[in-house]
């Protein structure tokens, strides 16, 4: 995933270039490890019906043979806020199981997870003891 993810990191720079490119990222977000075979027809489908309207995407297949990965540009900042809160909450992309990340988490490098139940808790949350308790 590291040749996508560089790619990806370059798409998303040109885009902060651009006029407006802050406002542009913010209404980005970015899909990993869908299938190689998925097409741009099928991710518009999925993200207009949850967002109220895509502006473009970008499908990249790099050199991977088995996944390829999608910069999704809202027309509005909330469609980005629903696609991350529907990823959160372990909705897949339509038919794919796909990684979901805000553009700037992407370029800020953050560790990315498939929901909010891949990430675990510090030992210190309460409610978090042992299991054999």
């Amino acid at each position: 995933m590291s040749t996508s993810r560089n790619l990806i990191k370059q798409k998303l720079e040109e885009i902060l270039q651009e006029k407006e490119g802050e406002k542009i990222l913010k209404r980005t977000i970015v899909v990993f490890e869908l299938p190689f075979v998925a097409e741009e027809k099928q991710i518009r489908e999925f993200f207009e019906k949850v967002s109220g309207g895509i502006a473009s995407i970008d499908v990249i297949k790099a050199n991977a043979l088995v996944f390829s990965s999608a910069v999704i540009q809202f027309n509005k900042e909330k469609g980005a806020e629903k696609a991350l809160e529907l990823a959160r909450h372990g909705v897949a992309v339509g038919q794919f199981d796909g990684i979901v990340a805000s553009a700037q988490d992407v370029l800020e490098g953050k560790k990315l997870s498939r929901t909010k139940e891949d990430v675990k808790p510090s030992s210190g949350t309460p409610g978090n003891g042992c299991k054999n308790q």
